[in-house]
């Protein structure tokens, strides 16, 4: 069982962009060869970034997971925790659309790189917070690049996490 990542992106740009967007992350992730093929998700690292089929083909141990993690930055699919997220407009003109997930032991940085590099005209602003090894950070994508990327200091900013997350970390006396 992994240390779970907490994932909160928001997609922001065009409303017809976003919604080309939410509409493309849609699919169903790779089975690795199961006789049940896996749902659909709102949100799927495969629609973005396919596996290759000669990695499928080798299955996912260890195959898979050594592709997984070089391409996504993490070992499978994301975990969503909601159903399609509606898109909203804002006051300038443009919109957004969060996501709210979880990913094994890390954020999907990589993946995140490739989708920004696939829409450049989207920003994608990550906060993730993976506590089992107190990694924390915020990082913003835009015309296609990463253009902020900081890690946070949990006993630095104790506000900061609890601003971004739902759990309140113990400080030690």
């Amino acid at each position: 069982m992994p240390n779970w990542c907490e994932n909160q992106l928001t997609i922001t740009g065009s409303a017809g962009m976003v919604k080309a967007f939410v509409d493309r992350v849609q699919g169903t992730p790779e089975s690795w060869g199961a006789d049940t093929p896996a749902a659909p998700q709102v949100l799927c690292f495969n629609q973005v970034m396919p596996v290759p089929a000669d990695v499928v083909a080798q299955g996912y141990s260890p195959a898979g997971y050594h592709w997984c993690n070089a391409h996504w930055g993490t070992e499978w699919e994301p975990d969503v925790q909601h159903d399609v997220p509606e898109i909203h407009a804002q006051a300038d003109g443009r919109a957004s659309a969060d996501y709210l997930f979880d990913t094994a032991w890390s954020p999907p940085l990589a993946w995140l790189n490739a989708a920004a590099e696939q829409w450049p005209g989207l920003t994608f602003h990550l906060i993730y917070g993976e506590p089992g090894n107190n990694d924390y950070g915020e990082v913003i994508w835009e015309h296609g690049a990463c253009v902020s990327e900081e890690t946070i200091d949990p006993d630095a900013n104790l506000e900061w996490i609890e601003e971004h997350f739902a759990w309140v970390l113990m400080q030690e006396d």
